[in-house]
């Protein structure tokens, strides 16, 4: 069974201004103790990249430049993150970007904890014996497109 993730998280409450980039094509999503998910759909990501030749940033499966450079601009009113997660049959790896003050203050490629380590960064707390990818409940669907349903 696989498990694919691809989103912005935050705890800002400006996050409406993102997805008015989107145009419907995603939405904020309510997690635990005020953070907010916007899961990047292919169909969110084509819209935005609209039809531009998409160069990506290092080895991300979706973080085109332009994306980045959004983020980035937007780290300047609040601390933001960029989370990749693909796995099937166990086997995979997670990306993370965190931006702050308009500049990257974290970054870990390929590694098995690297959601984990951004939501530390981004102050999501370790509780009730779970990790803190299951606290906050990024679990509950196994693909991107099923947090909007």
């Amino acid at each position: 069974m696989g498990y694919f993730l691809e989103a912005i998280i935050s705890k800002s409450e400006h996050l409406d201004k993102l997805t008015i980039l989107f145009k419907n094509k995603t939405e904020i999503v309510p997690l635990v103790d005020g953070f907010k998910l916007i899961p990047l759909t292919e169909d969110a990501i084509e819209l935005l990249n609209d039809d531009e030749e998409v160069f990506l940033i290092k080895e991300y499966s979706n973080l085109s430049v332009k994306l980045y450079s959004i983020l980035m601009k937007f780290s300047q009113i609040d601390k933001i993150g960029y989370i990749e997660a693909e796995y099937f049959g166990g086997v995979g790896s997670q990306n993370a970007i965190l931006f702050e003050n308009g500049k990257v203050v974290f970054e870990s490629i390929r590694q098995q904890e690297s959601i984990n380590l951004i939501l530390k960064k981004i102050g999501v707390k370790k509780k009730f014996f779970k990790d803190r990818f299951e606290y906050i409940g990024l679990n509950k669907y196994r693909n991107t497109s099923d947090w909007l349903k």
